[in-house]
């Protein structure tokens, strides 16, 4: 038998059994040909959430050591948080390869 499960207690002890079917096939979730597209804005997104995520990191490191800190080790910042997003970055995997 197809289904899931679900057993739900009473306050008398009587146990009952609901049974939960899927109907018919699964809908496909996105259209021909866009899988490719999803996976590569996908990485691209993720690199850019690291890229910031480690932006932040350093600049506030820069704050904690120096007054103004973050000005004055800004491009140093960016260029370190950019090294280390572009290295997520699959290119292959990008171009469906």
């Amino acid at each position: 038998m197809a289904g899931k499960f679900v057993t739900v207690s009473e306050p008398a002890d009587n146990v009952r059994v609901v049974v939960f079917r899927k109907n018919g096939k699964s809908k496909n979730k996105r259209s021909r040909g866009t899988k490719q597209v999803e996976q590569a804005v996908r990485s691209l997104v993720d690199a850019n959430g690291t890229l910031m995520n480690m932006y932040v990191k350093k600049h506030k490191g820069s704050n904690r050591k120096t007054r103004d800190g973050w000005v004055k080790d800004m491009p140093i910042n960016v260029f370190k948080a950019n090294k280390k997003g572009f290295k997520q970055i699959k290119p292959l995997k990008i171009l469906g390869f």
